[in-house]
């Protein structure tokens, strides 16, 4: 073997080893996870009520040091319990009145909204149909044949009457008037 070969030989069992660990540190990793949540889960509930207990714990140290910093700060009229429910719903993400009546409002627009857009798509239906109704009754309309209108038929007597053109307006009339001479 060359002096290439065992250099390749060692690089690749050095790469390999590396991989080797990676892939343990990984399972002992998940191993002790597994016993972590086990150990957690069966005693969540013990856990859950120690939380409790230190959390009112801490609740009455904050609660006794606020009010001795009011009494000291000279301040009558801070709530603390106030201030304490109002950095809470700020915490919680809890509504305020004024969220509470937006929200109503946007409520009410969109209920507005909903109508105008069913009254819009009702007068639209509405035009559309008597849309199509015109355009059958203009289709019904073509196919008949139109009504000839004949000339009445003059009498024998009113045409030997008649020899003269007809006056259509005044000035015409004036025109084809016989004229009388005076003497």
């Amino acid at each position: 073997m060359t002096k290439k070969d065992k250099d390749d030989k060692k690089t690749n069992d050095t790469a390999r080893r590396i991989w080797l660990a990676g892939i343990g540190a990984y399972g002992r990793a998940l191993t002790e996870a597994k016993g972590a949540v086990g150990e957690l889960s069966g005693k969540s509930s013990e856990v859950f009520e120690d939380l409790v207990q230190k959390g009112e714990m801490l609740e009455k140290v904050v609660e006794y040091k606020g009010k001795e910093m009011v009494e000291k700060s000279g301040l009558r009229d801070f709530d603390l319990n106030e201030r304490i429910k109002s950095m809470r719903e700020k915490l919680s993400g809890g509504k305020t009145d004024r969220v509470s009546d937006l929200e109503a409002q946007v409520a009410a627009l969109n209920a507005k909204l909903d109508g105008l857009l069913k009254e819009q798509k009702q007068a639209a239906s509405k035009k559309t149909a008597a849309t199509r109704k015109k355009t059958t009754t203009q289709r019904t309309t073509a196919k008949k044949p139109a009504a000839k209108k004949t000339a009445p038929k003059q009498s024998s007597s009113t045409k030997k009457a008649s020899t003269k053109p007809r006056a259509t307006t005044k000035k015409d009339a004036a025109k084809t008037a016989p004229t009388q001479k005076s003497d």
